[in-house]
């Protein structure tokens, strides 16, 4: 009975609340007006009674803001006319022509946010807005970060953060073109109810609440009802004032004037102050002529206020206000129709305003609004846009920056503010320079010295000068009469003795005639004519003419030998004739004899160590012993290039093995100044030098002991506009010659081909820095920036020299090519090429690989071949490659690298002249499907063709990289049988297939899923099929494996019936011998996708665990709608994936999930550089899983989707002309010419 009572008592407490406002208002004060339309009535929670429409002149929510749309001229700048309909409430009377709508105000006003209302949904948010802010400016100016809300699939709210007021508003684009209403807002009346005063009363029915009560008509009247305020006759000073119960922005201030007697507020004084009490705005009527109303927008529309004060300044001092209306919002960090409630934390400083979810920016995480995704490691704070600064293992509190684990260089934790003081480095400063830094200074991180004292070298500068140098830097070399060439690391002085020389340690008095050796202490052989020898070796300068008995057994001994090669000679000869193949080669037989070791044929030129023309000589003898090349007629090996295509797919590896073969070495160059003594420390191998006439002579500094001979060798373009260095990779004992190199030939351009350590081997040393500096000799390297995409990395440098101007130089560092071999798709090095052809240069380009032959000529064959298609109808790969040869042996290392050119040629004509600028593509493809559209169409089809040919693979084809493995296709086709191939005909490449990790022995490391290269950082995507009952757990194993943060399926709801598919987000149950738990957190769906938060927690030991968040984003719809995927395609971009994995699946893997792996990759291209060619990037999926984009339909569906990507891209609308015409520039200047090698291709 108790219990009833207080129910009764509390429902009739809430009754009467709700029930004590007023008609026309509500809230918990009644503060709020309603604007219903028709007067409607709205409830306490201010929803409209039976309409959900608003009064004209209001919308959003709760019908609260003001319609600027309406005060403004709304035209159509096409025809021109006015269109009242966009502004008459009406959100169903709509524009059907292509339209250019305006909304003009005879005053500025400020502008945050507008709403529009189409008739189409696929239109919505296809609306560009710009702004005319003065009257005197004649280009429309876009805003910054313009961010699209969908309200519903017909209404969309559009914000910008101007902060400005404007003019005119401009709408244009497709979704103006059946455009139903534009709302613009205005904000919301906050002065509404709340706390006035003033500084005297006429009457207490003239009180100043009268100006805030929402009524604004102005008939002034001396008895009830009063709806204005009216202040004491005698009042010197009046003034009215309004104080915000919580702190609001506000935009514009509406005073409505009493009907008569208007002249006593002309001229009035209106004061703003915020919550500190300062004055942050003084108005003073500027006109004090007669008004009505008064329009005063404020000087700070974003800043707090807490109070706003109007004073009369007339002759009469009498103050009268029939309403003040003051419309804004709430402020940074606040929502709620009060103002009251904080952001969530985060986004403390902006959230939306009606429902207080994160509107742009999340504090800790990557993924706005949802806010899930928490920043990676080393990154914190807005959207993780902060990098944690000056942390021990780059770690910090991802919401506050707060270094958690100490600091890297600082010394002040967790702020880090305070750098090391010289001579510490490391964690909070605790570490010690090492003494032989200079003046004991280092880098407050590394430890690595600045400098080193003299004598040593090394990052820590704890290494002595290697022998043969001293000094600064250890760059001097030792006196060459140092004995073993050894001397003092500090002052160079001949430590241990002379050779050749007698007055150590000075070591500058050649040896008197008739001594030799250390310290001139040897006497010359008896046997030298007049007793004189050489001083450091003791051979005699001329030796008596006659053999003793040792010489003759050495020439019955040489006899012998050469008989026995003879014989060798003739009997492989034969074997080789009459079998057609030998276990052992000639060559390798040949060198064993001379070398005196194993050796391997030159495409292992890292193990040689033979005379460079011993090399030569034998190279010759063995192509001519195997076939006499030279004695048959000249055949023709040029191809036109509308034939290229059918020629390269009409032969087998074997022909282009056997048309090598037919490529020498010219034997008339020679390469004494590689040979001489000097030099061949510098050379990487023995047997690959430059020649003589065209090597690159550096400039000789004998003080610095700087000769002018560095293995390097200028190499011609096809049609001599071209040049290039083709180089060895430094070696130590070089790097300092390659820097003087790029110094001298002020190089613009390199190319690096090699990784600086293969297989083991050191192939490169590094002349780049990672950061900072890096100094040789006299000539500093200093890294700008760095770009690191998937297969290469583009970097800008700087070189300087003391009392020299600096120059710049761009690096383009291809990643991707294994040592001996080729890349793994010719797609990659055609992408990479084109990128190095963006950036002009009048210099040589410099490129180089180890040796500076195999993958050095095979890039410079590449780039001739494409611009002798640009200057005549045919290609000649094998005379580009003998011509090379000429200039540089052994250009074009092996056949596997010939065959390969003419694969990545075939690749880059049928991709050539297709990047286009974002403008150009949506120039282009904008009618893609129309009747105007049909030559388009035709050279998509053309195009498409291409593709398919170059990409079909079959069982026993040979990849790029190497050949399909029997048992490795076996093994696959087994899985099939035991349930782990959907469809027999689409199984992985192996050769990209993804291996798992078996977690234990019962485990298979078989999955149907390839790795899908992405396009910066070192990021990959993975597309596989829906998992089948027997491969859940090999799904999940493969996503934890590879660290998927996205999982995108497509075709689930269709296959929930299939007995194929196998149910795997409900997972309780699969994990019991694995260390893998999986839940799901949160799930969202819109008509056209679910989205399940999921968390991984994988156990690394009995007290520790990882936790690994992932989204799972499952598409509702499978028809080729182009509206539909670009709005899902926008959704799976607004989660950050940045260097994550992606994982994309539908039935057959490749279908759906190849169509969205593709989209993504392409707006990855395009985000990031602002051009993007579709062939390449669909060739190289294409490569990898040959039934991506299966048929013609879906690669023109890809345009259409990249076409409306781009036209509704930020990037693409902001772009301006300039950079529009700058981007262009590039690409033309970059493929100039290349739509005549386009055209003449044939598929």
């Amino acid at each position: 009975m108790n219990y009833f009572i207080i129910f009764s008592l509390f429902f009739l407490y809430f009754n009467l609340q709700t029930k004590a406002c007023n008609v026309g208002w509500f809230g918990d004060s009644c503060q709020y007006k309603c604007h219903c339309r028709d007067n409607a009535q709205c409830d306490a929670t201010g929803a409209c009674n039976g309409s959900e429409e608003c009064e004209r002149g209001w919308f959003g929510y709760k019908c609260q803001y003001r319609d600027l749309a309406i005060d403004g001229v709304v035209s159509n700048i096409s025809t021109p006319q006015t269109v009242n309909i966009l502004t008459d409430g009406n959100d169903t009377s709509c524009l059907t022509d292509r339209n250019v709508v305006a909304v003009q105000w005879t005053t500025s006003v400020y502008f945050t946010w507008l709403r529009i209302v189409v008739r189409h949904p696929s239109v919505l948010t296809k609306v560009n807005v710009s702004f005319i802010y003065n009257l005197n400016q004649s280009i429309p100016s876009f805003c910054n970060q313009p961010r699209f809300f969908v309200v519903n699939n017909l209404t969309a709210d559009f914000r910008c953060d101007l902060s400005q007021t404007t003019w005119k508003v401009i709408l244009e684009g497709q979704g103006v073109w059946s455009l139903c209403s534009v709302y613009i807002n205005g904000g919301r009346n906050v002065a509404l109810k709340q706390n006035a005063s003033q500084t005297s009363n006429y009457s207490t029915l003239m009180s100043p609440e009268n100006a805030v009560d929402g009524n604004s008509v102005d008939i002034f009247l001396d008895k009830p009802p009063f709806s204005c305020t009216h202040t004491y006759v005698g009042d010197k000073s009046p003034r009215w004032t309004l104080t915000f119960g919580e702190v609001y922005t506000v935009y514009r201030l509406i005073l409505v004037n009493r009907g008569d007697n208007q002249g006593r507020l002309a001229g009035f004084l209106l004061q703003t102050f915020d919550v500190m009490n300062r004055i942050v705005m003084n108005y003073t009527d500027p006109r004090k002529s007669i008004s009505d109303k008064y329009y005063v927008n404020t000087n700070s529309p974003t800043l707090p206020l807490k109070r706003i004060t109007i004073q009369a300044t007339s002759s009469e001092l009498i103050l009268t206000l029939c309403e003040v209306e003051a419309y804004g919002d709430c402020p940074s960090g606040k929502w709620s129709l009060a103002c009251n409630l904080s952001c969530d934390q985060l986004c403390p400083s902006k959230c939306l305003v009606h429902s207080g979810q994160c509107e742009t920016n999340c504090v800790g995480y990557t993924n706005p609004p949802n806010c899930t995704f928490e920043c990676p490691k080393g990154r914190w704070g807005v959207n993780c846009s902060s990098t944690c600064s000056n942390c021990f293992h780059g770690d910090c509190n991802t919401v506050t920056g707060e270094c958690i684990l100490g600091c890297l260089g600082y010394d002040n934790p967790p702020y880090c503010t305070n750098g090391c003081s010289t001579g510490l480095y490391g964690k909070n400063c605790t570490q010690e320079c090492f003494n032989t830094c200079r003046n004991e200074s280092c880098d407050s991180s590394t430890g690595h010295c600045q400098e080193c004292v003299v004598g040593f070298h090394g990052d820590f500068c704890l290494d002595e000068c290697e022998s043969g140098n001293w000094g600064p830097g250890c760059a001097n070399n030792c006196n060459i009469h140092c004995f073993n060439n050894s001397c003092d690391n500090v002052n160079g002085t001949c430590s241990i003795g002379c050779i050749g020389a007698n007055d150590p340690p000075v070591c500058d008095t050649i040896c008197q005639s008739g001594y030799y050796g250390k310290n001139c202490s040897e006497v010359c052989s008896s046997h030298c004519v007049n007793g004189t020898c050489q001083a450091t070796t003791g051979h005699c300068i001329v030796h008596e003419n006659k053999l003793d008995s040792s010489s003759q057994e050495t020439a019955l001994i040489v006899g012998i030998v050469l008989a026995l090669v003879a014989v060798v000679v003739v009997l492989v000869f034969v074997t080789i004739r009459w079998r057609g193949k030998v276990e052992t080669t000639l060559r390798q037989i040949l060198q064993k004899l001379q070398c005196g070791r194993d050796t391997v044929e030159l495409s292992n030129l890292d193990e040689f160590d033979c005379n460079e023309n011993r090399n030569t000589q034998l190279e010759t003898k063995f192509e001519n012993a195997y076939h006499n090349y030279e004695n048959e007629p000249e055949q023709s090996t040029a191809i036109l290039v509308k034939d290229f295509s059918s020629y390269v797919l009409s032969h087998d590896s074997d022909f282009f093995v056997q048309e090598f073969k037919r490529i020498t070495n010219p034997r008339e160059s020679p390469t004494e100044a590689a040979s001489s003594l000097e030099n061949r420390k510098k050379n990487l191998y023995t047997n690959i030098s430059p020649y003589d006439y065209n090597r690159v002579m550096l400039t000789v500094n004998s003080s610095k002991n700087e000769a002018d001979y560095i293995n390097a060798s200028y190499i011609s373009g096809f049609d001599g506009e071209d040049k290039f260095i083709a180089s060895q990779g430094p070696s130590k004992m070089m790097i300092n010659d390659f820097i003087r190199m790029l110094w001298e030939e002020k190089i613009e351009k390199v190319v690096m081909l090699t990784s600086l350590v293969e297989n083991g081997k050191v192939k490169c040393e590094r002349y780049l820095p990672d950061e900072g500096k890096i100094r040789f000799g006299n000539i500093k390297v200093a890294l700008i920036a760095t770009h690191k995409f998937c297969d290469y990395t583009i970097s800008l440098l700087e070189l300087s020299k003391k009392g020299d101007e600096s120059h710049s130089f761009t690096h383009f560092h291809f990643t991707a090519w294994p040592d001996n071999s080729v890349p793994l798709s010719p797609w990659s090095i055609v992408e990479f090429k084109h990128k190095v052809n963006l950036t002009p240069t009048t210099k040589p380009v410099l490129v180089h690989c180890s040796a500076g032959v195999g993958r050095t000529g095979t890039y410079i064959a590449f780039h001739n071949a494409m611009k002798q298609a640009q200057k005549t109808d045919h290609i000649d790969i094998f005379q580009i490659v003998v011509k090379l040869r000429k200039e540089r042996m052994f250009m074009v290392q092996n056949s596997t690298q010939y065959e390969f050119l003419f694969k990545t040629i075939q690749m880059a004509l049928l991709s050539s002249k297709t990047t286009l600028t974002g403008h150009a593509f949506v120039e282009k493809y904008k009618g893609l499907g129309d009747k105007s559209s049909s030559a388009v169409h035709l050279e998509l089809e053309k195009t498409f063709k291409g593709l398919e040919t170059v990409s079909a693979t079959r069982k026993g084809d040979k990849t790029e990289n190497n050949e399909y493995a029997e048992y490795q296709y076996e093994d696959i086709v087994c899985k099939t049988i035991e349930g782990k191939n959907r469809f027999p005909s689409i199984l992985p490449n192996p050769v990209h297939q993804v291996v798992l990790t078996k977690e234990h022995k019962d485990l298979d490391d078989y999955i149907n899923a390839v790795l899908i290269p992405g396009y910066k950082g070192k990021a990959h995507h993975i597309l596989t099929q829906l998992p089948m009952p027997s491969t859940v757990v090999d799904f999940w194993r493969l996503v934890i494996q590879h660290r998927a943060s996205l999982i995108v399926a497509f075709e689930f709801t269709s296959m929930l019936s299939d007995k194929t598919f196998g149910s795997y987000l409900h997972t309780d149950h699969l994990f019991k011998n694995l260390p893998y738990e999986v839940q799901s957190s949160y799930r969202t769906q819109t008509d056209l996708w679910e989205e399940t938060g999921i968390m991984v927690h994988i156990k690394k030991t009995a007290f520790k665990s990882e936790h690994h968040r992932i989204v799972h984003l499952k598409s509702h719809f499978t028809d080729l709608d182009s509206n539909k995927m670009f709005n899902f395609m926008k959704h799976v971009r607004s989660h950050n994936t940045f260097n994550k994995t992606v994982v994309f699946t539908c039935r057959n893997g490749a279908q759906y999930s190849g169509l969205a792996c593709v989209l993504y990759l392409l707006v990855d291209r395009f985000d990031s550089d602002m051009f993007v060619s579709v062939p390449t990037v669909v060739g190289s999926v294409k490569s990898i899983r040959p039934e991506v984009l299966s048929d013609l339909s879906q690669y023109v569906f890809v345009h259409k989707v990249l076409q409306r990507y781009i036209e509704l891209s930020s990037q693409y609308n902001n772009v301006g002309d300039d950079a529009l015409k700058q981007n262009q520039a590039r690409l033309e200047a970059s493929e100039h010419k290349e739509d005549q090698v386009y055209a003449n291709i044939v598929m």
